[in-house]
């Protein structure tokens, strides 16, 4: 039998403490700060809220009148024109290889799946009861798209959550201490250097699969945040540091508090690394 108190009867210090503590000194490191921030609740401006999901808004609407072409790796290439031109987003570059780049429309697009708004049909993926719901309630639609990207669980929303602390610190530290601070949580939650410095069954240093996965999630971090409107305006996500406006700094709260109200971390990468995004 568990004896411990619940996570509703612990105060919101004990909390805080087990939750930025859990892993190690790099994560308490980036998320002590936060402790302010995380316990006070404001209420969120109900018209920038409306503003910053109107991508959203959009693409699940498209999804209940014609549905959207898609498959598992994202919607098509003229579903993706029409949402750039939209919404003014530059077309992503192609890999060396000719595979496209991971755009807003994709970001959006994974979102509306995650939050149960839209689902396959077909070729097409087309909207669900929970999405007309969701139409309908604007706080609601976004309370449920800011808390799902730190609890879908994987790699993606460790990292997802990391990056979102040192996002709410750029006013307190010069750019290379951020991106130490976010660099040393990161590796630590990918399973620590020593996890790093091993080679798998095939003889790849982790270390280098890890490397291309956070480079990965730092980039669908950052284009999920501009397809959010969580960025001051002319960020571009290739850039270093994005700078949040006030609707995506309430963002970014709302979704580090449900990380807390989880009570859980996200389980690192840890041996075997297959798997990481699930």
């Amino acid at each position: 039998m568990d004896d411990r108190p619940s996570n509703h009867e612990r105060t919101f210090d004990e909390r805080f403490d087990e939750w930025s503590s859990c892993v190690g000194p790099a994560r308490l490191l980036l998320l002590h700060p936060l402790r302010s921030e995380l316990r006070t609740e404001a209420p969120p401006d109900i018209e920038r809220i409306r503003w910053a999901t109107e991508p959203l808004v959009w693409l699940i609407e498209r999804a209940a009148v014609s549905g959207i072409p898609a498959d598992e790796w994202g919607t098509s290439r003229d579903f993706t024109a029409i949402g750039n031109a939209r919404f003014g987003w530059n077309p992503q570059p192609e890999t060396p290889d000719g595979e496209r780049g991971f755009s807003e429309i994709d970001a959006l697009h994974f979102l509306a799946r995650d939050i149960g708004a839209i689902e396959r049909a077909g070729g097409r993926d087309t909207i669900t009861w929970a999405g007309r719901v969701l139409l309908g309630d604007p706080l609601r639609l976004w309370r449920v798209a800011a808390r799902t990207p730190t609890s879908t669980g994987g790699f993606f929303a460790a990292q997802c959550e990391l990056v979102f602390a040192s996002l709410l610190q750029q006013v307190d530290l010069d750019e290379d201490e951020a991106g130490d601070r976010l660099g040393r949580a990161v590796i630590e939650a990918a399973g620590g250097e020593d996890y790093l410095d091993r080679v798998d069954e095939t003889g790849v240093p982790r270390g280098e699969a890890v490397v291309q996965l956070v480079a990965i999630g730092m980039q669908m971090t950052r284009t999920l945040g501009k397809a959010m409107r969580m960025f001051e305006e002319g960020f571009r996500p290739t850039e270093a540091r994005p700078w949040l406006n006030d609707v995506g700094r309430t963002t970014v709260i709302e979704s580090l508090r449900a990380s807390l109200e989880a009570g859980e971390f996200v389980p690192t990468l840890g041996p075997p690394l297959e798997g990481a995004w699930n």
